[in-house]
Order: C-alpha cells, then structure tokens, then sequence
C-alpha cells in the first residue's frame, strides 16, 4: 500500500487486488515486558498526543510496502508513528471499541487501564488490519469517489459486530471469560490508496483455561 498524503484518496478501478485483505499479528506479555513495551502504548500510536499536536514529519510521508507489524507500532509509539500522521485520520476522537463509536480522554485513560492489566496478567495482545480496496468501498455505498466521503460509523459499527465474532468465535473458547473481560480498540485510518481499519485486543483476567494456555506463547 501507498501513503497518498490526502484523506479518501483511494485507488479505483483495480482489477487485480483483493477486496479486502486481513494481515494478523500478536505479541505476548514477555516479549513486551522484555523490551520496555506497554500495551496501552499502542492506543498513543494510534491518536494525537494528548496535547492534541500530530507526532509527524514530511520524512514518514513515504511509500509503505508491508504492513506495519505489532513490534513497530510499539516503537513507533515513542517515536512518529505511521499511524500518528494528521492526514491519517478526520476525527477529534477517532479510537472506538464496543460501547462507543468516538472515545473521548476519560474512556481513552480507563482503556489504557485495562489494557495494560491484561499485559501484567501475561495476556498476548493481537491486532487485525483491514485493508479495503476502494470499489469494494462504493459497491457497497460506503464511499463516495467524487466527494472523498467515507461513512466512517457504518465502518466502525460493522467492525464492532466482526470484533465480537472474532472474541467470541475465533479461538477454541471466547477469548474473553465474560465479555467484560476483553480489552479492544480500534482506528480507521484513511491516508493510504487502500482504506486501513485496525483493530487490537487482549484478554483481562489472568488464564486458567488449559485450551487457551495453549495459546499464550512464552
């Protein structure tokens, strides 16, 4: 994927790239602990510093051909991350989760909270990146080409019910052993020639559950 610079620039007319494609990534307690890493740190790559001033520079307008893995965004946290640029987002609050589609300062610090007690419960965090191609976008009238309008609560309201699956239905049992006890967040960033939607959780409490223990990496 390209950094176009500019919000709902997305490529049209492609032919041979998938509709959606949806790169997966985790990283667990220790190797987090074991390199200065918070998990709540991720939720700082995703915004504006709390002084509302945007952590970039012309030198991370480039182009990006991989994803950005779980590892960097940690680093870019503390540095100028990739997710971090103003042209990546149009809104004030643009972190969500399963409650509200915005999260204003004190939902964002109460999350913080939780993440970072699932890390010191030795909990893995994961995060999906949904890259959209932009005619999937307007065939499924969630983009306007013309005007560079994206419908950004459909988005998140869609990814709120895939979050829920996923929790629910992605592992041997729901991740989560009530469904308080998972942390989740996630962005839509729309300065790149596909649209990217990330999503990052973790579980809370600390595991007990043999067939998720299997699951924990060391």
């Amino acid at each position: 994927m390209v950094k176009t610079g500019k919000l709902g620039a997305f490529t049209m007319g492609e032919k041979k790239t998938a509709m959606v494609n949806l790169p997966a990534h985790f990283v667990t307690a220790n190797v987090a602990n074991g390199n200065g890493w918070q998990y709540s740190e991720l939720v700082d790559y995703s915004l504006k510093d709390q002084n509302g001033k945007v952590k970039t520079s012309e030198a991370n307008n480039g182009t990006i051909e991989d994803v950005i893995t779980l590892s960097e965004q940690f680093e870019g946290s503390r540095r100028q991350g990739y997710a971090t640029r103003s042209t990546a987002v149009t809104e004030n609050q643009p972190v969500f989760s399963h409650d509200k589609l915005n999260y204003d300062n004190h939902d964002i610090s109460c999350l913080k909270k939780r993440l970072d007690e699932a890390q010191q419960n030795g909990n893995n965090i994961y995060e999906l990146a949904f890259s959209i191609r932009g005619d999937w976008l307007v065939q499924n009238k969630l983009y306007d080409p013309e005007t560079g309008i994206l419908d950004q609560n459909k988005l998140k309201r869609a990814e709120q019910v895939v979050a829920k699956k996923l929790i629910n239905q992605g592992f041997s049992l729901p991740l989560g052993e009530t469904p308080e006890d998972v942390a989740w967040f996630g962005v839509i960033h729309q300065d790149t020639d596909h649209l990217n939607m990330h999503l990052w959780f973790a579980k809370i409490s600390p595991e007990t559950r043999p067939e998720m223990l299997k699951q924990t990496g060391p």
